[in-house]
């Protein structure tokens, strides 16, 4: 298990580094998003946002919905997303519970690390021990989706002790049985030359797209 996710991590890295990138290059996503619409009057009293101290010192934007019954938190997917997509569906959980959702580094209004290496999968998984520390939390209930799962489970891998449980929505597909070649070749036929040699530039190890 522990092989297998971990020989994802260079392409999670270059993927995220290929979303974070696109995320820079648009200014409306790093602009600070309001509420409204999304939540109730109550709802929106129980929300707080704020920054915590990542690995190696890095800037990570949380927003904590609701105040009650267990901790829930949330890992959104991506790589190079934010939560905005994800947190408005999730609201109804916070009457009964409390719901910490992040932006992993690089994403959102996180910082994105001038050092791309940071972007490995092992910096994400500190990110996320770093935040239970951060909240006082001592076994984390997770809420993954899509690329979320495979954080997930690397940090249950690693601590054990400190996962309650876990709850994954639409998860990251096994890397057997051709999953990733038949990915690129349909992700080849809706990329432009251009946008091929892009990733060719920031991912020069990855398998060569046909269109």
């Amino acid at each position: 298990m522990r092989v297998m996710l971990r020989s994802i991590a260079p392409v999670v890295s270059a993927l995220f580094l290929a979303g974070s990138l696109a995320a820079q290059e648009r200014p409306e996503v790093q602009e600070a998003r309001t509420h409204t619409g999304q939540v109730t009057e109550a709802d929106s009293a129980r929300v707080s946002e704020g920054y915590f101290t990542g690995a190696d010192g890095l800037r990570l934007f949380y927003r904590a919905v609701g105040d009650r019954g267990d901790t829930l938190v949330v890992l959104h997917g991506g790589p190079g997303m934010d939560m905005e997509y994800l947190w408005p569906d999730l609201v109804p959980l916070a009457t009964d519970h409390t719901l910490i959702h992040y932006d992993q580094r690089g994403g959102g209004r996180s910082e994105l690390p001038e050092d791309t290496t940071l972007l490995a999968i092992e910096y994400h998984i500190r990110d996320l021990e770093a935040l239970r520390k951060h909240f006082g939390i001592g076994r984390l209930t997770i809420l993954a989706h899509s690329f979320g799962p495979a954080l997930a489970a690397l940090y249950a891998i690693d601590h054990p002790d400190r996962v309650e449980g876990m709850i994954f929505i639409g998860p990251v597909p096994p890397r057997r049985g051709g999953f990733f070649d038949r990915y690129s070749a349909n992700l080849a036929s809706r990329l432009q030359p251009e946008e091929q040699k892009r990733i060719g530039e920031l991912w020069p190890t990855r398998r060569t797209y046909r269109s």
